[in-house]
């Protein structure tokens, strides 16, 4: 059994319980040339300009840069980043997998997710909650507060337990993420580098990205003392920081997740939150219990849930409670249903990159940046008019007049070749 996290701290892939990709949803694109994961954080903090990290956060039509030139979106950004996966992986198209994603995600991301997800040839059985990792924490006795921790924000979720679990209700504290923990540790570091050695490893990009990664790895280290080593011109300089300035340094953003929470609350948190420097302590002090959920618990809640075994049925649910028993597989009810009808393009796709079609879209030639064809939505149609002298060839056929286009249509220019795709909802 498949299960995909899409978590963009780290999305994970396991295979009956073993875990075959782990990489944060991270981006590097600089002009033809696209890195994800672990290969474009390497390069986080030198060329933040280029590095690209919310497109699992906000799953939309977005592009990522106001350079018009650059007319690729957050969702396309993810589209890439699933193909790698499958490309590493060999996760083969007829491989049914599930798909978990933060409580937060609405029914229209979900939907999009879908449509994404199938464009890039992975067969989704069905969508599962993050919360219900709560759900491997066995010693609540009502209900607790869940926290699920991305780049640039936390799903806070409230979890029932009682005679079945499910989740109640969630919504996202923006702005508090893993990000903003690294950065405010960063500053505590520079700063001690400042007092000892008047040495500032925020002014080299190089320098910070190196500070960045050491506090990644060593945040999830039980011990008190943080050794960084910092290379700089043929020269190593040592910075040690004790724990417990870390978590001084993350009381604000502390006080931010507990924002809204009674202190008779419990709460439930993920591995990554828990190893953040201090956190127990601060939860204690505001009168809260905590626990922690399984790091493996996907499998186990997946195991409870029933087998789907008619995928050509555009439906999905979105799973935000245990059943009671394993039932047949059914519609879903109308308030949680997906229903992704794809009527008509939403992108042209050239090469890997899929370009969305907005009003209007025209194509250039790489190398003369000469205009071939342009295609426009008139009356609901998208309608092709090649350029003056340029010879393309649609599905086959040779046009020189306008021609209308569909789903699936096939363009191609000389050595470009373009197709009209679905990778969105409705």
């Amino acid at each position: 059994m498949w299960v995909l996290e899409l978590n963009d701290v780290n999305i994970r892939l396991f295979y009956d319980g073993e875990l075959r990709y782990q990489h944060p949803a991270i981006a590097l694109v600089e002009g033809k040339r696209f890195l994800f994961g672990r290969e474009a954080m390497a390069h986080f903090r030198i060329d933040p300009a280029i590095c690209h990290s919310q497109y699992l956060q906000k799953i939309n039509q977005d592009r990522i840069s106001l350079d018009r030139r650059l007319e690729i979106t957050q969702a396309d950004l993810l589209y890439r980043h699933l193909l790698q996966i499958r490309s590493e992986i060999t996760l083969q198209s007829s491989d049914p997998v599930w798909v978990v994603v933060a409580s937060d995600t609405t029914m229209d991301q979900v939907s999009l997710l879908l449509s994404i997800l199938q464009a890039a040839e992975i067969t989704v059985v069905d969508f599962i909650d993050s919360a219900l990792a709560a759900s491997s924490v066995q010693e609540v006795p009502d209900q607790a507060v869940f926290l699920d921790m991305g780049l640039h924000r936390t799903s806070a979720s409230t979890v029932h337990y009682g005679d079945r679990f499910e989740v109640k209700s969630a919504n996202s504290i923006v702005g508090v993420g893993l990000v903003s923990f690294v950065n405010n540790w960063i500053n505590t570091v520079a700063n001690r580098s400042l007092s000892e050695s008047r040495f500032d490893p925020r002014t080299f990009g190089s320098t910070e990205q190196q500070v960045y990664e050491q506090l990644l790895t060593q945040i999830n280290q039980e011990s008190d003392i943080l050794t960084l080593e910092i290379e700089h011109r043929d020269e190593t300089r040592q910075i040690v920081i004790n724990r417990s300035d870390l978590a001084e340094a993350s009381e604000g953003l502390f006080h931010s997740l507990l924002d809204g929470l009674t202190n008779s609350e419990s709460i439930v948190l993920t591995t990554l939150t828990a190893s953040l420097p201090g956190i127990k302590n601060f939860l204690l002090s505001q009168g809260h219990n905590f626990h922690v959920c399984n790091e493996l618990w996907s499998n186990d809640v997946v195991s409870q849930f029933p087998v789907r075994e008619d995928f050509s049925v555009e439906e999905r649910q979105f799973w935000r409670q245990i059943p009671e028993v394993v039932p047949e597989a059914k519609p879903l009810a109308r308030e949680t249903e997906v229903e992704p009808e794809v009527k008509e393009p939403s992108h042209i796709l050239y090469g890997e990159i899929a370009y969305p079609l907005d009003a209007s879209y025209t194509a250039f030639g790489e190398e003369s940046s000469q205009a071939l064809f342009s295609i426009d939505k008139q009356d609901g149609c998208w309608i092709l008019k090649p350029e003056p002298q340029i010879k393309v060839v649609v599905d086959g056929r040779p046009v020189d007049d306008a021609v209308q286009l569909e789903l699936g249509t096939s363009i191609r220019v000389d050595q470009y070749e373009y197709k009209l795709i679905s990778v969105m909802h409705g």
